[in-house]
């Protein structure tokens, strides 16, 4: 039962509303707010595929604050991505990111850290599909049957960390 507990807390995440959007006085549009979510998502990848979990709230609560600005002051052209991008769906994308990172946050535990990362990755993976100009690569690990984006050629697997690191491929970028 205690497995399930982790999980469980996910979804009820994933499922409430999320609060205002914190603003920090930094006056970063979405393109900038955008730009943040990926250098703390780049941040975290690496803390997972050191098999860490050092740094990972101060990276996770850098992602859901610019996540939440990206989200409260939401536009297609703002957020970096094609004009004729789903601008509904990826406004829900990034409510749904500021969730997943307060709990990503919130945990200790390198595999519950780990299964939150991927749920950021699925939203981010798609919108990096609707992104204009350079993309990241998108890799999927098929033993972990789960992927993540990252800038390099170099493959380095977060979900398996050391044991792993270099398993899986690029499937896209």
């Amino acid at each position: 039962m205690t497995a399930r507990i982790p999980t469980l807390i996910l979804i009820l995440l994933l499922s409430a509303p999320l609060p205002a959007a914190a603003h920090d006085g930094h006056g970063e549009d979405a393109g900038t707010a955008f730009a943040s979510v990926l250098h703390h998502y780049e941040a975290l990848w690496q803390i997972l595929a050191d098999d860490s979990t050092d740094g990972l709230a101060e990276h996770a609560e850098g992602i859901r604050e610019a996540a939440d600005r990206v989200a409260a002051d939401f536009s297609v052209d703002a957020a970096g991505l094609k004009s004729d991008a789903d601008a509904g769906e990826a406004a829900a994308f990034f409510s749904d990111i500021a969730r997943t990172a307060l709990y990503l946050g919130s945990t200790e535990d390198l595999a519950t850290a780990r299964e939150a990362f991927y749920e950021i990755s699925k939203k981010l993976v798609r919108l990096n599909e609707e992104r204009d100009g350079e993309r990241l690569k998108v890799v999927y690990c098929a033993m972990a049957k789960k992927s993540w984006l990252q800038r390099q050629e170099e493959i380095v697997n977060p979900y398996h960390g050391r044991m792993m690191s270099g398993c899986g491929e690029i499937v896209a970028g």
